[in-house]
């Protein structure tokens, strides 16, 4: 009977109202708090922070939610994202490489001038 009781509510908990909360919400003009976009310091602070409280736990000999999530972007970097993409990149990388076009463009542009300049 606690069983089929303790499902019965975690279904209707689950279920019910997780599904009537949005359009709840919405009627009711509550107000929600936008979507927040994380600036460079925020990821920043965050990988620090994460990398810091791996390592703790590192000295410690524990391993507790730091070291699984280092364990776990370690795979996805090592092994999943090579797996699943065909050429990787970083953001980095990307810059990098429109900053190289970017600068044959103007170089290119400044050789055309200086020749049609060398020509009159």
């Amino acid at each position: 009977m606690f069983v089929s009781t303790t499902v019965v509510v975690i279904c209707f908990t689950v279920f019910i109202q997780g599904t009537t909360i949005k359009p709840l919400v919405k009627f009711l003009h509550v107000k929600t708090q936008g979507d927040k976009l994380n600036t460079m310091t925020d990821i920043v602070i965050n990988h620090a922070r994460d990398d810091i409280m791996a390592g703790i736990e590192a000295i410690a000999g524990i391993h507790r939610q730091y070291f699984w999530r280092h364990r776990l972007n370690h795979f996805d970097r090592e092994y999943l994202q090579p797996f699943l993409t065909s050429k990787m990149h970083s953001r980095g990388e990307e810059l990098i490489e429109k900053y190289d076009r970017a600068k044959v463009k103007e170089n290119k542009r400044r050789m055309l001038e200086s020749a049609l300049d060398s020509h009159h």
